[in-house]
């Protein structure tokens, strides 16, 4: 968002630092349960963990995380591949 329109860098690091907080052990992230009728119930884990890879990415995040998130992503790739969207989150986190 910060490309296109004026973002507070505070809203940012905050973000992401509440992201990086919401990683599980295994590098992923746990879809929205709370939501009605989210995108990532329909599309589960890797989804989550793909989306919010590429937004970290994105946003400049480097090491740990990222490459934990990554190294996750790179083990299911075989699901990943079943799936354009799936596949096209991994490759834009991949490539940010």
């Amino acid at each position: 968002m910060a490309a296109v329109y004026p973002v507070d860098p505070d809203l940012i690091a905050r973000t992401r630092a509440w992201l990086v907080g919401m990683q599980r052990p295994d590098g992923s992230w746990r879809p929205d349960l709370a939501s009605l009728h989210d995108w990532s119930q329909v599309k589960g884990s890797l989804a989550t963990t793909a989306f919010i890879a590429w937004a970290l990415a994105e946003s400049g995040t480097r090491g740990r995380p990222l490459e934990r998130a990554l190294a996750h992503l790179r083990t299911r790739r075989a699901a990943l591949a079943g799936d354009p969207y799936l596949l096209a989150l991994w490759a834009a986190a991949e490539g940010a």
